[in-house]
């Protein structure tokens, strides 16, 4: 294995800002804006959103979250997805998280334009 194949790369990867129905969400700084003003997230409730955005109007169980949030370690109840989601829908309402009932969740992004 040959190291420093990227050691003349310093430059740090550009931070795009995904755009969802009113909502700025910077990955890079783990930070999400509306109307220039940013939202305080949790570091779970910013993983969640993230996974959501990554996953956009695809149907995730309430495992997969877990799973990809928590790790597959994480020992404890799955509420915690319902407990945080919950938390997820008052801080960013404008967001369409549906509950899809004995399975999980999915983002439907509302406006394309956003």
């Amino acid at each position: 294995m040959t190291k420093g194949t990227y050691k003349n790369s310093t430059r740090e990867p550009k931070d795009t800002l995904q755009h969802m129905d009113g909502y700025a969400i910077s990955k890079k700084q783990r930070a999400v804006y509306q109307d220039s003003m940013e939202i305080q997230l949790t570091s779970k409730e910013f993983e969640v959103l993230n996974y959501f955005v990554e996953n956009k109007n695809n149907l995730l169980s309430r495992k997969q979250i877990l799973n990809r949030v928590w790790g597959k370690d994480y020992f404890g109840s799955d509420r915690v997805v319902d407990d945080t989601i919950r938390r997820l829908r008052r801080k960013v309402s404008k967001l369409n998280i549906e509950t899809i009932y004995g399975y999980g969740y999915k983002l439907v992004q509302n406006n394309e334009n956003h």
